[in-house]
């Protein structure tokens, strides 16, 4: 039925959100961390044995406050290297 629809001119797919990666809307420049380092800290932080609480909500939190940064996106590169090892050195 779905089918029919699309062809009639009625109705659209919808695209999947699953194709979207995590973070592809926060802005990007010389100064802020990429997508890609963000992706890369939200992925120790959630391997880490030492976080108990695997949540963005607590992830971003953490990294605000280690950061300074006001929210997760403003996030520069400079300090990528810092939360890196802040989270590793959890216990």
């Amino acid at each position: 039925m779905e089918e029919q629809a699309i062809k009639a001119g009625v109705w659209e797919k919808k695209k999947s959100p699953r194709n979207k990666l995590k973070y592809s809307d926060h802005p990007e420049n010389e100064v802020l961390a990429s997508r890609k380092q963000k992706r890369m800290l939200n992925a120790i932080w959630n391997t880490s044995d030492a976080v108990r609480t695997k949540t963005d909500e607590a992830f971003e939190s953490f990294v605000c406050r280690i950061a300074n940064v006001d929210h997760f996106k403003w996030l520069q590169k400079k300090d990528v290297q810092k939360v890196k090892l802040a989270i590793e050195k959890l216990k």
